[in-house]
């Protein structure tokens, strides 16, 4: 046994736990997520829920022909499903959905997981979009909804019941929000409340601008729902991943340096520690 390949391991496994633990309570939204380009995709489209179907089975806006009927529909149904703002966030959505239906109260993201799960089980295709006013601040975060409607992607809010639109009153993808925002241009934009549901919380009554979460904007990947696939370095092929697409003029040195720093921490550095003790021991 190698004694100083033995010590070497030991002090980089210490490192390594430290680095570990500061980029996931550090990392963006507090969680340890791989940052990647939107080119980079694909993205899991949420499967329709067996559990939601028999609930919306008599439900005239899921029948409906209208792709915009159908969408605005899903969101009031999801939003006076939920009464009430709280923290319970299940992966299965069905289950968030019993829960809720319990009393339980759901936050944005648990309120955005079942808003796109309800549009996959009528056949609108959607992905979550996480927002962030700083990328290493896990406070001042929203999670939102982008549902294809007419060929393109519109962002809806299903905590605040609201839609992002531009001048012409058009609605808008989270990214072209970004790119008003960041063009100094927010003051054209206007959201617009879709009307009263039970869930209560509203864009007006926000702790912030809402618009500020804009300043950087991705599309979610939640990866697989495994434990075992939850460490390093499988944790990088199988865990969760957020997709930015760059603004013209806009820098990205901040997502790329936290891309190459859990690149580092979540798969260099193990397979060398494997391949110290490997050496250590023979």
């Amino acid at each position: 046994m190698k004694w100083d390949l033995l010590a070497v391991f030991l002090v980089g496994l210490g490192i390594e736990a430290w680095a570990f633990l500061a980029l996931w309570r550090r990392g963006p939204f507090g969680r340890l997520v791989r940052l990647a380009s939107l080119q980079d995709a694909p993205i899991n489209v949420p499967e329709g829920s067996a559990t939601i179907r028999l609930r919306i089975a008599g439900e005239a806006w899921a029948r409906s022909d209208d792709p915009r009927a159908k969408i605005l529909g899903a969101l009031a149904w999801t939003m006076n499903k939920v009464r009430c703002v709280g923290e319970v966030n299940r992966r299965d959505e069905g289950e968030l959905l019993e829960a809720a239906e319990a009393g339980a109260g759901l936050g944005c993201r648990g309120m955005a997981r079942l808003f796109s799960a309800v549009l996959a089980t009528v056949g609108v295709e959607s992905r979550l979009v996480a927002l962030a006013r700083n990328i290493l601040d896990g406070r001042d975060t929203h999670m939102l909804v982008e549902a294809r409607l007419e060929g393109r992607w519109v962002v809806l809010d299903p905590t605040f019941h609201a839609a992002f639109t531009g001048p012409a009153g058009e609605y808008l993808s989270a990214q072209e929000v970004k790119a008003h925002v960041f063009g100094g241009m927010g003051s054209s934009l206007g959201i617009v409340f879709l009307g009263d549901v039970a869930y209560p919380a509203r864009h007006q009554r926000y702790y912030m601008d809402i618009l500020q979460c804009f300043s950087n904007c991705f599309v979610v990947d939640e990866g697989s729902a495994n434990r075992a696939l939850k460490l390093p370095p499988i944790l990088y092929w199988f865990g969760p991943r957020l997709f930015y697409e760059k603004l013209q003029h806009e820098s990205v040195l901040h997502l790329e340096f936290l891309r190459q720093f859990y690149a580092l921490v979540v798969v260099i550095v193990p397979f060398l520690l494997m391949a110290t003790l490997l050496l250590g021991i023979r």
